[in-house]
């Protein structure tokens, strides 16, 4: 076997050089995009830290410090652009971008944290609403939903046939949704026929907050769909019916007087 020694490329056969490179990742590159989650997040219970995305609308709990973010595909994450209410936002001693792109609060306040905060990257923008809860607020939303919570019986008003699992925005476990409804309401007739509607909730409720998701996310797993408006009272309706009087008849009497 002969030596290896080390020769220019000229001295090589072109014919039969191995390639030097070679093409990857031609899949399409997605389009840009910011990945924005529908939901409204009612917070109810002490949190040290909370992680919310650009499309909530988030009612909080004074103390809660704040993750926003803003996430995206096809997008620079360093060009991220925060906004406060319109206007460009800007650093304070409790709250600041961080490099990753997301805006963190150190123990929001009313009044001074709360409003429309909007990231922009690449031309595209996405909202997300915080405001703070009262006590009478957080009182009504614990007591409507504390018998959803895990671990407490089902009642009639809990309609899925199945555990369907949603994976929760803020700390990406997936918790099961519970599809609520409120009573029928009054029927639009008192006979003959009418119609009374109710409203549905798809939420995942835990002891500390909960999120109202769209409907779609409780249905797409489950093959139940609850009817929104149904038909009451189908008994006829009924009422007197009245004929044309008599004629007068005419009557003698006799009397004494003693």
């Amino acid at each position: 076997m002969g030596e290896l020694v080390n020769v220019t490329l000229s001295d090589c056969d072109d014919t039969v050089k191995p390639l030097t490179s070679e093409s990857c990742n031609k899949s399409k590159c997605p389009d840009p995009k910011i990945k924005m989650r529908k939901v409204k997040f009612f917070q109810v219970g002490k949190l040290k830290r909370l992680k919310l995305l650009v499309g909530m609308e988030a009612t909080i709990l004074p103390d809660t410090s704040l993750i926003l973010k803003c996430p995206h595909v096809g997008l620079d994450r360093q060009k991220v652009t925060w906004f406060k209410n319109g206007l460009k936002f800007k650093k304070t001693k409790g709250a600041k971008v961080v490099r990753s792109g997301a805006l963190r609060i150190r123990r929001s306040f009313p009044g001074k944290d709360d409003g429309v905060y909007t990231c922009l990257i690449g031309g595209i923008e996405a909202n997300l609403t915080i405001r703070f809860g009262n006590a009478y607020e957080i009182l009504q939303a614990t007591m409507n939903r504390d018998q959803y919570l895990p671990g407490k019986p089902k009642t009639e008003n809990s309609l899925l046939n199945k555990t369907v699992l949603y994976k929760d925005p803020v700390d990406r476990k997936k918790r099961p949704l519970t599809l609520i409804s409120t009573d029928w309401s009054r029927c639009s007739v008192t006979c003959g026929g009418g119609l009374q509607s109710r409203n549905l909730s798809c939420e995942l409720i835990t002891n500390d907050y909960y999120e109202i998701v769209p409907k779609q996310e409780c249905y797409k797993k489950s093959n139940v769909k609850p009817p929104l408006i149904r038909s009451c009272n189908t008994n006829p309706c009924v009422r007197w019916n009245t004929g044309e009087w008599t004629e007068v008849s005419c009557l003698s009497y006799a009397f004494s007087i003693e």
